[in-house]
């Protein structure tokens, strides 16, 4: 190649001289100037992703040196996706239908999974992923040392993700981990009564300050407690506005759901700049299922208290107090985080579970958050026999999703059946 030092500076008529090496870009002049550009991305799909322009080649040079060093730094030299691909796919899905949808949990979990199916089928087409690409990711998160339960995640993302039928690819010969024992617990009577008992004992309380009075901070507990006792998501409590609950008529609008603001990249929250903190929003609930929800005695009082105990604590702080018009807020009047409840729970399956060793029994199988609306949806198919009812107190846009509850109800009759027929032996 012609070294730009040797052309002549009089020359006006553009001429491009493309230099050797991949991604080393063109040289060319642009009337008196030199130029150089960095394509990237094949033939009639090409991105610039680098430019400089000086009116010497020296000067071009050292431009050229910074422009290469800027794009190394920003990453931007990784090689194009096509957009055929599952890795293009799965991008675009993640960003248009997971992010706006989910929480930040929910979109970090489906973030992971996707990582793991980039690396095992990334570079596969979209449109010919089948069996053996499926079962190739089977094989992945076998050789990382990762569980059924992730394997089986991953699986349910490839499906959404590329629009495939998970019980078709079974039908083809896909082979697919066993359900992990454990998964969508269902809460016993005496379990439930254990987690509620120790829910509220008095020692586990936290206390804060607010001027010269002590507050006792039920928070975490309430939410967890409400959560049982109405079936709500996670995300429906914690965007409960306090003026959509009727203590009088007993019943709680569910209009909205919680949402922190997330990069569509990343998953990530995107903090606000004015505020510096997380943004967050108020979001339709999923499947868009407003409802109303009967609350119990129980329910009521815990929804009494909270309101309480908010007041407390806004009369506390004065204006240095967030009003967000939240039912479960932090003690300053933003928005809680899941993570703040699921601690507490941990602690609670902890100090039981040593409890029940002290006693010489086995540990209890851990349980989610999300396991307490299922034992809500249990606990109600078995005591209401129209499912209609049933599906619109839980906010089910399928009638089928709901039926599953009253599996778990038959399966509670059939061992309560089973438990009361006894002979008076035991076998040793």
């Amino acid at each position: 190649m012609q070294k730009l030092a040797d052309k002549p500076t009089t020359q006006t008529k553009t001429r491009k001289t493309t230099s050797r090496g991949a991604g080393e870009g063109t040289y060319y002049k642009d009337g008196d100037d030199f130029c150089w550009r960095l394509r990237v991305g094949p033939r009639g799909d090409q991105k610039t992703i680098g430019f400089a322009r000086a009116s010497t080649a020296a000067e071009l040079k050292i431009k050229v040196r910074a422009e290469k060093a800027r794009i190394e730094r920003e990453g931007e030299t990784k090689k194009v996706v096509d957009k055929s691909s599952v890795e293009h796919t799965l991008d675009v899905w993640f960003k248009t239908k997971i992010v706006p949808r989910r929480d930040q949990h929910t979109a970090s979990t489906y973030r992971a999974q996707i990582i793991h199916i980039k690396e095992a089928i990334g570079t596969k087409k979209a449109a010919s992923v089948g069996v053996e690409e499926a079962q190739a990711l089977m094989r992945h998160y076998e050789a990382k040392g990762l569980g059924a339960w992730s394997a089986l995640k991953g699986l349910q993302v490839l499906c959404s993700g590329l629009r495939l039928s998970k019980k078709q690819l079974v039908e083809d010969g896909l082979v697919v981990p066993k359900t992990p024992e454990g998964r969508d617990r269902v809460l016993s009577e005496e379990e439930f009564r254990d987690f509620l008992a120790e829910l509220y004992r008095e020692k586990a309380i936290v206390t804060r300050k607010c001027e010269s009075r002590t507050v006792a901070v039920y928070r975490e507990r309430h939410l967890l407690a409400l959560c049982l006792n109405t079936g709500l998501r996670i995300s429906e409590a914690l965007g409960i506005v306090t003026m959509t609950v009727s203590l009088k008529t007993g019943i709680l609008e569910v209009l909205h759901q919680l949402k922190w603001t997330l990069d569509g990249a990343t998953g990530k929250s995107i903090k606000d700049p004015l505020t510096g903190r997380c943004a967050w929003h108020l979001d339709e609930t999923k499947g868009d299922a407003t409802r109303k929800v009967p609350l119990n005695d129980e329910a009521t009082e815990i929804v009494r208290s909270q309101i309480a105990m908010v007041e407390d604590e806004k009369a506390a702080l004065g204006k240095a107090y967030s009003d967000n018009g939240l039912l479960f807020p932090t003690g300053n009047g933003t928005p809680m985080r899941e993570e703040h409840a699921l601690k507490i729970l941990k602690r609670i399956q902890a100090v039981l579970n040593a409890k029940r060793e002290a006693e010489g029994l086995e540990p209890s199988l851990p349980y989610t958050i999300h396991d307490l609306r299922r034992t809500f949806g249990t606990y109600l198919a078995g005591a209401e026999d129209n499912i209609h009812i049933v599906s619109l107190i839980l906010g089910h846009k399928d009638i089928e999703t709901t039926r599953k509850y009253y599996t778990h109800a038959q399966e509670n009759r059939l061992r309560e059946a089973g438990a009361k027929i006894t002979f008076g032996r035991k076998v040793s």
